[in-house]
C-alpha cells in the first residue's frame, strides 16, 4: 500500500497565529473538481481560514492544481498510502488543524459564499460542539435523463439521537459540518471504514451522542451536495460530473439569498414534475449499497437506544454480524462504484498523521 508518488512542497505554510477556522478537504484524483471546490472556499465571506487539503495517495495533478492557486492559506499533504475513503484523510486534517473550529468540505461539494459565516455564527450563538447547516442534494432527473435537478434538502428536525435508527444519509454531507476541534478530539478519530459496520460519519455521530456533545441545526441552505449517480457501469471517478458547471451557471450574478431562492424554485419544480425525494426518517437497506442479504432488516426500539447509550452495544452491528456481513462492507461496495478498486486493508491513522506532519513541517516558514 505504498506509493511512488512524490510531492514537492507547494506554497509555504506560514507559521502565524491560528486562523478563525480550518477547512479540511479530503481528495482523491479529481483535480478538476478540487479546483472548483477551492474556488468556493476562496469566495467565502469569512476570509480568516486555512485550507488543509489531504490527498489520499493522489497523482501529481492534484498538487499542480493547488500550487496554481498561489494562496498561502491553502496547504497540501499527500498521504503515502491509499485509504480508499474520506474518514482517515479527514481525521488527519482534524489532527493537523490549527483553528478552534474545523469545517469539512468534500472535494465534489459546493459551499455558498456565506457557509462559514453562518456556521460560525450559529456555533457562537448556541455554544454547540457541532453545527450542521442545510444541504440540498443535486441529482439526475431520472435514470434515463442527464438533466441535473435539485431534490431533497436536509431536515430541520434532525438530532444526534435520530442517527441511531435513521438512514445513513441523515447528516450527510460532512461538508455541512462545523465542529469545535477540542471537543471532538476528546473522542477517537472518525472510524476507518473497514473497521465499522455503519458508515464512518454515522458511527462518529453515535459517539458524539453517547459523549453528550451539543448539536445545533441551521435551516438555511449553505451546501450543495453532488449526489449525481452514474448512468453507466463505468465507475464514478472515470466520468466527469456536471455538478460544478450546473451550480456555477445557477449562481451567476446572484448573492447567497438569491441563490437560495433559486434553489427553492428548482426544488418545487422537481416535486411538481413528479420527482422523487428520499425519506430522512426511515432506516433503509441501501446502507450497505445493495450488499445486504435478501429480506435482511433491523428494527430499533427505545430499549435498544438505552442499551446503546449505556454500553455502546449497537444492534445494527450485531445484526450485520449475524447475517455474515463483515465490517467495512459499506466501503467495499462504495469503492467499487466510485473507482473500481477493491480494498482489503488500510494504513493506520497514526502513520498517516506522522507522514502529513512531516510534509507540512517542510512547508512552514
Amino acid at each position: 500500500m505504498t506509493s511512488n508518488h512524490t510531492d514537492k512542497p507547494n506554497v509555504k505554510r506560514t507559521a502565524s497565529k491560528p486562523p478563525r477556522v480550518s477547512v479540511v478537504i479530503a481528495t482523491y484524483d479529481r483535480p478538476e473538481m478540487l479546483e472548483h471546490c477551492l474556488q468556493a472556499v476562496q469566495r467565502q465571506t469569512v476570509t480568516d481560514w486555512e485550507a488543509l487539503v489531504i490527498g489520499d495517495c493522489c497523482q501529481p495533478s492534484t498538487r499542480e492544481v493547488i500550487e496554481a492557486f498561489e494562496d498561502p492559506r491553502i496547504t497540501y499533504a499527500n498521504l503515502p498510502a491509499r485509504c480508499g475513503e474520506q474518514s482517515i484523510p479527514n481525521s488527519v486534517g482534524l489532527a493537523l488543524a490549527r483553528a478552534s473550529v474545523v469545517a469539512f468540505l468534500n472535494h465534489d461539494d459546493y459551499w455558498l459564499p456565506d457557509h462559514l459565516e453562518i456556521g460560525l455564527a450559529r456555533l457562537a450563538e448556541t455554544g454547540a460542539d457541532l453545527c450542521t447547516t442545510s444541504a440540498v442534494f443535486a441529482t439526475y432527473a431520472s435514470h434515463k435523463s442527464y438533466d441535473v435537478v435539485l431534490a431533497e434538502s436536509s431536515p430541520s428536525w434532525r438530532r444526534l439521537q435520530d442517527v441511531f435508527g435513521g438512514p445513513f444519509f441523515l447528516f450527510e454531507p460532512i461538508s455541512s459540518w462545523l465542529v469545535r476541534r477540542d471537543r471532538v478530539l476528546q473522542l477517537s478519530p472518525i472510524g476507518p471504514a473497514l473497521a465499522v459496520a455503519r458508515t464512518p460519519i454515522t458511527d462518529w455521530l453515535l459517539r458524539f451522542w453517547r459523549a453528550g456533545l451539543k448539536h445545533c441545526n441551521e435551516e438555511r441552505i449553505t451546501v450543495i451536495k453532488d449526489n449525481i449517480r452514474k448512468q453507466t457501469k463505468t465507475p464514478h471517478y472515470r466520468q466527469s460530473s456536471p455538478m460544478f458547471p450546473f451550480i456555477e451557471a445557477l449562481a451567476a450574478g446572484k448573492n447567497p439569498e438569491g441563490l437560495r431562492e433559486e434553489i427553492s424554485i428548482r426544488q418545487a419544480a422537481h416535486l411538481a414534475n413528479g420527482g422523487r425525494v428520499r425519506d430522512f426518517k426511515v432506516f433503509n437497506k441501501p446502507l450497505a449499497l445493495g450488499v445486504l442479504p435478501e429480506g435482511w432488516n433491523v428494527e430499533f426500539t427505545d430499549d435498544d437506544a438505552r442499551v446503546f447509550l449505556e454500553t455502546g452495544k449497537d444492534p445494527y452491528e450485531e445484526a450485520a454480524r449475524a447475517a455474515g456481513l463483515p465490517l467495512g462492507s459499506v466501503l467495499r461496495a462504495a469503492l467499487t462504484n466510485r473507482t473500481g478498486e477493491t480494498m482489503h486493508s488500510q494504513p493506520t491513522f497514526e502513520e498517516m498523521v506522522q507522514a502529513a506532519r512531516l510534509q507540512l513541517s517542510n512547508q512552514t516558514q
